[in-house]
């Protein structure tokens, strides 16, 4: 179809979006897990270098007072702090003072990913934080509880853009759908062109001359449910000399085509149309 390849390509776009989202890994020799984040509404932006450390579990662990420091030395530390107990901005404020490089905070209650606020110390923090869900908090303990070596890695959150992407996508689809929606229009005009050529008016059903018959006429059997004549019965003539039952050749004019069921000329109501589309019988015919 017309819009098949932008489509495609909107959602390899939306593909592309979804892994590149931000995220934490942990590896610990040979084993390795990643964890779905979001970052804090408050403090700076992971780099795109990303961020590579060691865990340290936070002492106090839900962080709501002072946090022990880490070892002194070049390594880059997170700390690993519980949610609960007071606000985010003063978890990460008490990290950032003990010299961690960031924090993750981990849902107590939930795998729900929730954006982590501030109230009182948010223009006073410059590390980053991220907040993971409950299963990815207590497996990421486990890990450092086991290697204390483990390696953290955040990588930065990719915003993707939308406007860039999603704004000619609309103006593709709305132009293929105007299109389409054009075409179907011609489509049902043709329709109804050919459904007024190939079938009679209702209008000029009653233009057909009807007799009632009587015997010894010349029409005997009806073509159409052939049935005999009876006296008095309603019967359409068309221009070919033909003649049937008006139940019979009504609904067959009017709903199937304007021309005889047996000779199959065209049923036409002028003298002009009526020598259209004449057919080797017509003579034939109009002599009868």
């Amino acid at each position: 179809m017309a819009f098949s390849r932008p489509l495609w390509m909107f959602c390899n776009c939306i593909i592309l979006a979804t892994l590149a989202a931000a995220d934490v890994s942990v590896v610990s020799g040979n084993f390795s897990q990643s964890f779905n984040d979001i970052r804090a509404d408050f403090g700076p932006s992971v780099s795109e270098a990303g961020l590579s450390g060691r865990g340290v579990i936070a002492h106090p662990l839900d962080g709501c007072s002072p946090i022990r420091r880490p070892p002194n030395d070049l390594t880059f530390y997170f700390a690993i702090i519980k949610r609960g107990s007071c606000h985010f901005d003063l978890k990460v404020y008490h990290a950032q003072n003990a010299n961690y490089k960031a924090v993750i905070v981990y849902n107590d209650l939930s795998d729900r990913l929730e954006k982590m606020d501030g109230k009182n110390y948010t223009n006073r923090i410059n590390i980053p934080s991220v907040f993971i869900g409950n299963a990815s908090g207590v497996q990421l303990l486990k890990t450092i509880k086991r290697d204390s070596g483990a390696l953290i890695n955040i990588y930065p959150e990719y915003n993707f853009p939308w406007d860039f992407y999603f704004i000619p996508f609309a103006i593709v689809i709305c132009i293929s759908f105007l299109i389409m929606s054009l075409i179907l229009v011609c489509k049902c005009r043709e329709m109804c062109i050919a459904r007024r050529e190939t079938r009679l008016a209702r209008a000029n059903l009653n233009r057909l001359k009807v007799v009632k018959f009587k015997k010894g006429d010349e029409y005997d059997v009806c073509a159409i449910c052939l049935d005999e004549y009876n006296e008095g019965e309603k019967l359409r003539i068309l221009p070919c000399k033909h003649a049937y039952h008006c139940k019979c050749i009504d609904p067959w004019l009017t709903d199937n085509k304007r021309e005889c069921p047996v000779c199959k000329r065209r049923v036409n109501l002028s003298a002009r149309d009526d020598c259209e589309n004449p057919s080797e019988n017509t003579p034939l015919l109009a002599n009868a």
